[in-house]
């Protein structure tokens, strides 16, 4: 009986304890997102096309990174890229990942917007606005000095050869904010009308079969839109 007595009394306490609990020592709930604010990482709101095979030249990037700042309920804030969903509204022309923004066409403008767990928090005209510099022009010229390329009036290049080579052809891209790269080789499409007789690697390396006369075009571009060629006049020995 004396242990029935003593449990009935403990449940007893037990009981008041939990009858007495104030509502101010519930825990503390936790702070919930109010906004998230989209940042410059390094002040840059345009991109060059330069993707189409490696990314950048002599300096000029085609990616830029951006940051959010969360704004929380209890007035906190922090600052980041990762764990936030990241969204461009044209992913065709400037993708974005984890705050990292590459541009994959030769022209145009996106909204980048960042979400959590799927709810957006940045408003329309808090969207982050970004646009492609494009790619204007192509002139092609050989490095070393060993081919002398004449251009008619329709910037059609024209060269004789009678030496297999090799020759390392360079491309100068022109930028439509008026900003010059001597040489964008890595960044472009090299293609050859005939492999046969003449071949071009990706950083423009031009090697020449010389078993029979023939006339090829090489030709540069970037995403289909800024052509440039250059016309072999090959001559067999």
């Amino acid at each position: 009986m004396k242990t029935l007595h003593n449990i009935l009394l403990s449940s007893s306490l037990f009981a008041v304890m939990l009858g007495c609990q104030s509502s101010d020592n519930k825990p503390p709930l936790v702070p919930e997102i109010e906004t998230i604010q989209i940042i410059d990482y390094n002040a840059t709101t345009s991109l060059y096309a330069l993707t189409d095979t490696s990314g950048s030249a002599d300096g000029v990037s085609s990616t830029t990174s951006l940051l959010a700042t969360i704004i929380y309920s209890d007035g906190r804030s922090a600052t980041t890229a990762n764990e936030l969903d990241w969204e461009s509204n044209n992913s065709k022309v400037i993708a974005v990942s984890n705050g990292l923004c590459t541009a994959l066409a030769n022209h145009g403008s996106v909204d980048i917007n960042a979400s959590y767990r799927k709810t957006l928090y940045t408003k329309s005209d808090e969207s982050k606005k970004l646009t492609i510099i494009p790619l204007v022009d192509v002139n092609i010229s050989e490095k070393n000095g060993m081919l002398s390329i004449n251009y008619d009036s329709n910037s059609t290049g024209r060269v004789d050869i009678n030496d297999s080579g090799p020759y390392e052809l360079s491309a100068n891209g022109h930028f439509e904010n008026n900003v010059s790269l001597t040489d964008i080789s890595s960044n472009i499409i090299w293609t050859s009308s005939n492999t046969t007789v003449a071949t071009v690697s990706s950083s423009g390396t031009l090697n020449v079969a010389l078993d029979k006369n023939a006339t090829v075009i090489i030709k540069t571009s970037i995403f289909n839109e800024v052509n440039t060629t250059l016309e072999l006049n090959i001559t067999a020995p």
